[in-house]
């Protein structure tokens, strides 16, 4: 082979490496890349889980205070009650539920409390209401709104029995979404009905 074709095979091989080492930068850069694209996936992911977090313990706080506020006297209703003390739906139960959430307890035994301290001897009627959705996932359980809330207030009755409440002095009813509030999530509720003497 001629010194004039060892060149030229000299500036093809030189060539072909310089582009293997070219594919090989840019294929290096994109996985650089990639490395940062699912980098910033799980930041973004994390910092949603944390927002949703963040939004359900501000709900819980609001359902709380919204709970609390709502233990004062009925004041003038005219429909012999004494006073109406309102507990979240959601702070009591899951979706489709009629099972107490253990984290629950402390806010009704809040109301236990105030029952026993201010009218240890009025009647009580634990009333359930829910919002107007329809059930869907657990329909074939409760069948229809009524049926749930009345489940519900029955939860809450019994609560109260294992406290030291008599059942004698207490009733249970279920409105379903007969006596809707502002929204949906203050529909959704369980109130404790204190009756006049």
């Amino acid at each position: 082979m001629t010194r004039d074709g060892r060149g030229k095979q000299g500036r093809r091989l030189a060539g072909a490496v310089v582009a293997a080492l070219m594919i090989a930068a840019t294929m290096g850069a994109a996985g650089c890349k990639s490395k940062q694209l699912k980098a910033d996936l799980a930041a973004a992911q994390k910092e949603n889980q944390d927002l949703r977090t963040q939004n359900e313990d501000l709900n819980r706080q609001l359902a709380d205070a919204q709970s609390r506020q709502s233990m004062a006297p009925a004041g003038g209703s005219g429909g012999g009650e004494a006073a109406v003390i309102t507990v979240a739906g959601d702070v009591l139960f899951s979706s489709g539920s009629a099972t107490i959430k253990p984290t629950a307890r402390q806010e009704l035994d809040r109301v236990v409390s105030t029952i026993q301290s201010q009218y240890a001897n009025n009647r009580i009627e634990i009333a359930g209401h829910t919002d107007s959705d329809p059930l869907v996932k657990t329909k074939d359980k409760w069948g229809t709104n009524e049926n749930l809330s009345m489940q519900r207030a029955l939860a809450v009755q019994q609560y109260f029995e294992s406290k030291g409440i008599p059942a004698s002095r207490m009733h249970s009813r279920g409105y379903g979404s007969s006596k809707p509030k502002g929204s949906k999530q203050a529909s959704r509720r369980v109130e404790v009905v204190i009756l006049s003497n």
